[in-house]
């Protein structure tokens, strides 16, 4: 059976010029760094500063073992460069109606610039409401919505999702999914 599929039939609440993106009283520029990832700038709502700078600092894993030589390993996978190892799977990673950005690092190996459609936004369905009151034969609510701002990275056998979500009422959340194949 496919998936349920979203789509945006009157096009994207949304604007991107360059890497400036605006939504419902939201403005941020985009952007992804080779060592941290994604990072967002200038981020406003209502015209207010709520950041200069949203970024991750590090992506570490913890590992457990019944042997004493392995039993507290850290690895800090950040140090590979989060931006240097990021591209997105069509139709897994961004919605068709889904935009996707570019993203420009210099890669230490080759001394080439490479260029990789990474930063997928799209506007999602919050799964509920924000807002509703019903009594007295009145009825009113706002259905959650949000704009999703999503970039993948790939590092040895670890695939890394982060996420930010701007949401109607203000509220800015991330998320970061760990994935990948199981190495032995």
């Amino acid at each position: 059976m496919p998936p349920p599929r979203t789509c945006e039939p009157k096009g994207p609440g949304y604007t991107i010029k360059g890497h400036t993106v605006g939504w419902m009283g939201w403005s941020f520029e985009d952007t992804t760094r080779m060592m941290r990832g994604p990072a967002k700038l200038y981020v406003k709502f209502q015209n207010q500063r709520i950041a200069y700078e949203i970024a991750l600092n590090y992506i570490v894993l913890i590992y457990g073992s019944e042997s004493f030589e392995r039993e507290n390993v850290f690895y800090t996978d950040s140090i590979y460069g989060i931006g240097g190892y990021s591209g997105t799977i069509p139709g897994v990673d961004c919605p068709e109606h889904g935009n996707l950005l570019d993203t420009s690092y210099y890669h230490a190996n080759t001394g080439q610039a490479v260029t990789t459609k990474s930063i997928c936004i799209f506007e999602s369905d919050g799964e509920g409401p924000l807002w509703r009151h019903k009594a007295n034969g009145y009825q009113s609510g706002l259905r959650d919505t949000c704009l999703i701002v999503r970039m993948a990275s790939t590092i040895g056998n670890y695939d890394y999702v982060v996420e930010f979500h701007f949401k109607l009422d203000g509220k800015l959340m991330t998320k970061v999914k760990a994935t990948g194949q199981i190495a032995t």
